[in-house]
């Protein structure tokens, strides 16, 4: 019985340990981040473009993504939505739409403990090539949440695979 219990008291501590060593680094990272990612996709600027605007389809090709519902309220005539995702509702404005080269869209609840703007770049390199460019701009305002997407995931994973499905998509 000792034996169990110095076990289950040396993994609370080492567990504990890790937990602050998180909590240190995450704290020594901004708040703020910057992540960009870039990929050239072999199909037209405006099939791409449509896919980006149709809320509606983007569970069926978008990883992760559950849901999508629609909010009746708009920002400066422009939509809201919130992602379902797993675990996660994540209400989004659009801010900027400029058809068919630039979208930015913004976390539209500032209670949350992260937030970003997303701008999306579509540049027609052909007829049949589009070069696609997203800038993220996110706070995070947990230490621990720092240390996980930066040190974990880096702040880029969500774009790449972003892209990564937004090519599938647009290629089928």
């Amino acid at each position: 019985m000792r034996r169990i219990l110095h076990a289950i008291v040396v993994t609370l501590g080492l567990l504990s340990a890790a937990v602050l060593i998180m909590f240190i680094l995450g704290s020594a990272l901004p708040r703020e981040h910057i992540a960009t990612a870039s990929t050239m996709i072999h199909a037209p600027q405006g099939r791409i473009w449509s896919l980006m605007e149709d809320l509606d389809a983007q569970p069926h090709w978008r990883t992760g993504l559950k849901s999508i519902e629609a909010l009746p309220n708009d920002l400066d005539g422009h939509r809201c939505w919130v992602e379902v995702q797993r675990g996660m509702r994540i209400p989004l404005c659009e801010e900027t739409v400029d058809a068919p080269t630039t979208r930015v869209v913004a976390i539209a609840d500032p209670t949350l403990n992260y937030g970003g703007r997303w701008t999306y770049n579509l540049t027609a390199l052909t007829p049949d090539t589009t070069q696609v460019t997203i800038l993220e701009e996110g706070t995070v305002d947990s230490p621990l949440w720092r240390f996980v997407g930066h040190y974990l995931f880096h702040e880029d994973t969500y774009l790449k695979r972003y892209e990564a499905d937004l090519q599938r998509a647009a290629t089928r």
